[in-house]
């Protein structure tokens, strides 16, 4: 099986292409900004002509919240219109080709009291929301058989994310304020790869993919930002003091959800998966061979 990998210098495709190595019965092609250009229709489609995939992974975004608010357009293309140019090149080339793409719990306008199912009306309060959730749409009416995975509060040990900042703050200062009455649940990158190669590996892959699928996926559990970077710190044996603060006290471009918890029943009992709690998926990067906390740039 060929796949393609969009978005390959992000968190989530490094990721994939630190695991390849164990995954032999794949073929896996990485894609960066520099082989493969999403804003260009034309760039895309010499791409296709030229390079045929089982399975397409589309890692690329634009991540940014804050700088969405001043760069919407470009948000809304790299977000949003390049997954119609890539749908309607594949409809052209190899229209069997099947399009995982990743999506985002900010879609949501924070406003639930429960976990959030693939049902609830998308809502989203910042322009980087609305620039995911054109995405989404553009691949619901394209004709390329699709599965769509919402995530929430993506780390790793690779890109930039809340981890790593909070430990590289912890590092040079004493104390660090962080938002304590935002909730979510955070989600380990290496988790949702493994889930990812799960759904590819599963015989019902094809038939979620023609009926246009979307699932989400988080780690087990909530927490606010807050609990989340004592939690960071505690397994990093940290003594930098973690204050609250409310959203209010923290002023951003880009509105927030409040409330942004992912219902994961739907994908655990569509493909048999058992997911991890925040904590000890957490605890599972923290420890990771493949880096030293303590001695993290």
């Amino acid at each position: 099986m060929k796949i393609l990998v969009i978005g390959s210098s992000g968190q989530l495709g490094t990721q994939i292409f630190n695991l390849k190595n164990s995954l032999n019965f794949l073929d896996f092609y990485f894609c960066n900004k520099n082989d493969l250009d999403i804003s260009s229709p034309e760039s895309i489609d010499s791409f296709f002509v030229n390079n045929k995939f089982d399975v397409v992974i589309n890692c690329a975004a634009y991540t940014s919240v804050d700088e969405a608010e001043k760069n919407f357009e470009y948000a809304k293309i790299i977000n949003g219109y390049s997954i119609d140019y890539i749908c309607k090149s594949l409809e052209k080339h190899k229209p069997d080709t099947k399009f995982i793409h990743l999506s985002t719990d900010y879609i949501f306008d924070g406003e639930f009291l429960k976990p959030i199912c693939e049902k609830d009306n998308p809502n989203p309060i910042s322009k980087y929301g609305k620039s995911k959730l054109l995405g989404e749409e553009m691949l619901q009416k394209s004709k390329i058989p699709s599965i769509i995975i919402r995530v929430s509060w993506l780390y790793s040990i690779f890109g930039k994310n809340f981890m790593k900042t909070i430990i590289n703050l912890s590092k040079t200062k004493k104390s660090i304020s962080v938002i304590s009455d935002q909730i979510g649940s955070p989600t380990s990158a290496n988790d949702l790869v493994e889930c990812i190669l799960r759904i590819i590996a599963s015989e019902r892959f094809n038939d979620y993919a023609q009926k246009k699928g979307i699932f989400h996926f988080c780690n087990k559990g909530s927490c606010s930002w807050y609990e989340f970077a004592k939690e960071i710190l505690l397994l990093t044996s940290s003594d930098c003091k973690i204050c609250p603060i409310t959203t209010d006290e923290y002023k951003t471009l880009a509105a927030r959800p409040k409330y942004s918890v992912l219902d994961t029943s739907k994908i655990e009992s569509s493909f048999g998966l058992e997911i991890n709690s925040w904590k000890e998926a957490l605890q599972n990067t923290i420890n990771s061979e493949n880096t030293n906390y303590n001695k993290l740039i």
